[in-house]
Parts: C-alpha cells; structure tokens; sequence
C-alpha cells in the first residue's frame, strides 16, 4: 500500500491482491471436493440403514456439532438411543468428545472438522 500511495503503483497492488483471491478460491474448492468425497463415503456407508447411529452419520454435514439432546431431538429418540448413536460414531471415528467433561458432553464430526480446519496448502 505504500507504494501505491507513495508511487501509484497499483498494478502490483492488483497482482498481488488478484493472486491472493486466486488461492483462496483454489483452497475452498479443494476442501470442498474433499467434503463431498467424505459426505459420497457416509452415505455409501450408511445410508439405507434404519439405525439411528446411521441416520447421524448422514446429517453430520449439517449438524457437524451436537449434543445428545439434540440427537433426540432430531429423531425423536430417547436418551439412551441417542447415546447408542453417538458412541457408535465415535467408535467408528466419525464423532469426537469436545469437552472432557463427564456430564453435557459435546461432540463434533471430526473428518469434517479436519478438513475445514487444516491449514491451507496454496499459500
């Protein structure tokens, strides 16, 4: 910025703020393809079944964040269902405990979470 205020050299100020646009939009369309490859393989894994634990598999792309209230909420299940359903997906790798915490435990999904929280790779 200083050399455009001090010299008008707005073309490498446009270059470099072009360029910056350019590998942001690479980075998101990665994650992107990588998301939806993740949400083919849940779904090829676990849609169809009539469990509840496969049933959360299939709305962690739109719920990447629950409790089990929520859980029981969502499908209209009992605590001990929603449970099952939790522990079940994080037995399988798909959920992780956030809080540490013994009681309101927290979960998140966490090849999601993976993803959109790796430090970017194009720049």
């Amino acid at each position: 910025m200083e050399a455009v205020r001090k010299r008008g050299e707005w073309e490498q100020w446009v270059e470099f703020f072009v360029t910056a646009v350019r590998h942001q939009a690479e980075e998101s369309l990665r994650r992107l393809r990588e998301l939806r490859e993740l949400q083919t393989r849940y779904e090829e894994t676990y849609s169809g079944e009539a469990r509840t634990s496969a049933k959360l598999a299939c709305t962690l792309f739109e719920q990447p964040y629950l409790t089990a209230s929520l859980v029981e909420e969502l499908f209209d299940v009992s605590s001990p269902t929603a449970y099952r359903a939790i522990n079940s997906l994080v037995a399988d790798g798909l959920l992780e405990e956030t809080t540490g915490k013994e009681r309101n435990k927290e979960y998140r999904a966490k090849e999601i979470f993976d993803i959109l929280e790796r430090p970017p790779e194009t720049y």
